[in-house]
């Protein structure tokens, strides 16, 4: 993938859309399933995610933004109602590598998802108004364009982030589950994370997300050390804005996707640098504590 998307008015490749994204809806848990049905759901999803024109910029077959939906339904309530849980992830390459790191992983609780669908329907999405499923695709296809944009560019995600809080506040307006800032005490809903990633307080962060990909991820291919000394410094910077609050869900998703990682590029490192990183990581990711006692015991 091209370091910076393609901007091509007139080009043949104007029909390339922005995502790749895999989709799979699983029925395990509905007693006498119509197998057609949710044949038919996963691959209205897919197109609506895949054929859709999510920003103004067009994108090469081989710069579409990785991605994938789980949708698992856990109940039918009636034809044309369900009830599911929802993880999406995204990836993204790194620059002369043949690796990609993880840059969304969420999964929602059960029954926080609520849809209709009904078969032979298009799919349709207007951003001012809200439909159950197709603003919570149409959020998180924001939100996954959004980070992308944000690493690759300082806070270049700001349109897309502020297009899903725009399809969250009206969630919350419309009073479905999954939308409502107090319904859930652990702050992880669609609410919040629309919150992550537009309220002021978290600007930091998006900052931290170009450093850590653009300036460190990307660089390692050619200076491993430069690139490593830009993502020590990024979470040096982390590390100031997380004390002022420690439990936000802005952190755990960095950790929920960066935790392995992270031991990985600090591994081989230098014993001063090394430990730094520990005692960082341990101390803004204290649940993956024991994962991190590889960097202070390696040699």
């Amino acid at each position: 993938m091209a370091i910076f998307f393609s901007i091509i008015i007139g080009a043949e490749n104007t029909s390339a859309q922005e995502l790749n994204c895999q989709v799979q809806v699983v029925h395990q848990k509905v007693t006498g399933a119509n197998e057609e049905l949710f044949k038919k759901m996963q691959r209205d999803i897919y197109d609506f995610l895949n054929n859709r024109h999510w920003t103004e910029h067009i994108f090469a077959q081989n710069e579409k933004i990785e991605c994938s939906f789980l949708i698992n339904i856990v109940k039918q309530n009636s034809s044309d109602q369900f009830e599911a849980t929802l993880q999406v992830t995204s990836r993204r390459p790194v620059y002369n590598s043949s690796y990609n790191t993880s840059m969304l992983n969420f999964k929602e609780k059960e029954s926080n998802f609520i849809f209709k669908y009904s078969e032979g329907l298009p799919l349709e999405f207007n951003l001012n108004v809200f439909s159950s499923l197709t603003s919570t695709l149409a959020f998180y296809a924001y939100i996954i364009i959004g980070i992308d944009y944000d690493s690759f560019g300082m806070l270049g995600g700001t349109e897309y982030f502020q297009n899903a809080l725009k399809i969250a506040n009206l969630g919350q307006s419309a009073g479905e589950r999954g939308w409502l800032p107090y319904e859930d005490q652990k702050e992880n809903n669609r609410y919040w994370l629309a919150d992550a990633f537009t309220n002021d307080v978290y600007e930091d962060l998006r900052r931290i997300n170009y450093l850590y990909h653009r300036l460190g991820l990307d660089q390692m291919a050619d200076n491993l050390t430069s690139g490593r000394r830009v993502i020590s410094e990024s979470l040096q910077t982390m590390k100031k804005s997380y004390t002022r609050r420690p439990n936000a869900l802005i952190y755990k998703l960095f950790f929920t996707n960066k935790s392995e990682e992270l031991i990985q590029i600090f591994k081989e490192s230098q014993p001063t640098e090394k430990t730094l990183a520990y005692n960082t990581l341990v101390e803004m990711d204290i649940a993956n504590q024991s994962k991190y006692e590889v960097l202070k015991n390696a040699n």
